[in-house]
């Protein structure tokens, strides 16, 4: 049975017919594909494990991403010549604001009730995940819920806190 599918990236036209798309599908708004912790309750599902690496900005506001080697010198970070290289983002005195440790990973959205990518650099977060992780008591993070708590919106005043939630299926 082939079905008529709309696809649409904003423009509302119809591309053709397509057996493997669901009838009236339309391509989603890349700008709610990443998940942002907002202030309070961010109640998620992890579904994948995490890609980790490292990230870093430059000054135009680009994010520049390179996985976790841990064959590499430097475990796959950036070195200060790469920074300076690809116009990595400054701090206000001259010096580079560097590289940030990442975790990023496909998570169920419970307030949306959607799939979102999450990527991770606060390492109060990154941490709690990690010793979830590690506790025999929870183990696999990909099989209970775990509410990620903000506390403030600043750079400087903002905190994380991570509870796990009971193993449901």
């Amino acid at each position: 049975m082939v079905t008529q599918v709309s696809v649409s990236a904003g423009s509302g036209k119809e591309t053709g017919i397509h057996p493997f798309l669901p009838q009236g599908y339309a391509l989603p708004d890349r700008s709610k594909q990443f998940m942002k912790l907002e202030p309070g309750d961010n109640p998620v599902r992890i579904l994948s494990g995490p890609v980790v690496g490292y990230v870093f900005f430059t000054e135009d506001k680009k994010p520049v991403r390179r996985p976790y080697d841990p064959d590499s010198r430097t475990l796959g970070d950036f070195t200060r010549e790469e920074l300076q290289k690809m116009n990595a983002k400054k701090n206000a005195d001259g010096s580079f604001e560097g590289s940030r440790h990442f975790w990023m990973m496909l998570v169920w959205d419970r307030k949306t009730n959607s799939p979102k990518i999450l990527e991770i650099t606060q390492i109060t977060i990154i941490k709690a995940l990690y010793n979830l992780l590690e506790d025999k008591s929870w183990g696999d993070l990909r099989k209970f819920d775990i509410n990620i708590h903000r506390e403030g919106t600043g750079k400087f005043d903002t905190e994380f806190s991570v509870t796990p939630k009971p193993h449901q299926p």
